[in-house]
């Protein structure tokens, strides 16, 4: 939003008008993981699951090895 002020200059008595802008509020961003890549270390080997930011890895691990 945009002001318009109207000072008084020492020249003459020459009013001046001048304009003060002010900066737009920055807005926060919020950033969500839709998945979390996990990898899970096992004895047989790596597995990279994707797990959803509400769920358990342990509950996504589970569901995922039968």
């Amino acid at each position: 939003m945009a002001s318009l002020t109207v000072r008084s200059s020492r020249f003459a008595g020459a009013r001046v008008a001048t304009r003060s802008v002010r900066a737009a509020k920055p807005t926060a961003r919020t950033v969500q993981a839709m998945a979390f890549k996990v990898t899970l270390k096992t004895p047989s080997g790596d597995k990279t699951i994707e797990v959803s930011p509400d769920t358990y890895i342990l509950d996504a691990a589970e569901v995922r090895r039968s």
